[in-house]
């Protein structure tokens, strides 16, 4: 990344532990969450997409400019199913949401996420329970966007509140739904 760059992202605020970015595309992507309401970042896997969202979602957070971070994405399974699992919704989901939660531990520590998730700072949600939600002053954060229904895109863009900002990753070459999923609609 350029110098000039890299004083921007220090003049921006945009570096947290060890959060910063390390391309040009990276720095772009992080330019547009801070000047944009709603965002779509699509690129191919491990790009650092998600991690750069959440990391920047964390220092927000940290630094009092939000209040919530939320982190949702489609429960769609590659292929075959897994068929009934047992427990709350919590634990049904949590599988599905561990990535999240390890980037979390990255940048915040393991004692300070659990204290948030455990507060309702951080919201890890499928997309399929937000009906009747909506997030003030929060980072919204829509994973595996190929991987939903353009219904679902509606859905999680209308839990929008106030001061909020909807960012919505993935990789369309990537989707198990299909052609008609909800990253190919925005």
């Amino acid at each position: 990344m350029s110098s000039k760059k890299n004083k921007v992202v220090q003049q921006a605020g945009l570096y947290f532990n060890d959060f910063k970015p390390k391309t040009d595309n990276q720095f772009d992507f992080l330019r547009a969450i801070a000047d944009h309401d709603v965002i779509i970042g699509e690129g191919v896997a491990g790009v650092g997409k998600t991690f750069l969202s959440v990391g920047l979602a964390c220092q927000h957070l940290i630094q009092g400019k939000i209040h919530k971070i939320l982190v949702s994405r489609s429960i769609v399974g590659c292929d075959n199913e897994l068929g009934f699992m047992p427990g709350n919704v919590s634990e049904k989901i949590a599988p599905y949401m561990l990535p999240y939660v390890e980037y979390f531990k990255h940048f915040l520590g393991t004692d300070k996420t659990e204290q948030l998730i455990h507060y309702g700072s951080i919201h890890l949600y499928p997309v399929e329970l937000l009906r009747g939600h909506t997030y003030d002053d929060t980072i919204m954060i829509m994973d595996e966007t190929q991987n939903s229904t353009i219904k679902q895109v509606k859905l999680f863009l209308t839990r929008m509140g106030n001061r909020s900002k909807a960012i919505m990753v993935g990789d369309v070459t990537q989707s198990d739904i299909g052609e008609k999923n909800g990253l190919r609609f925005c």
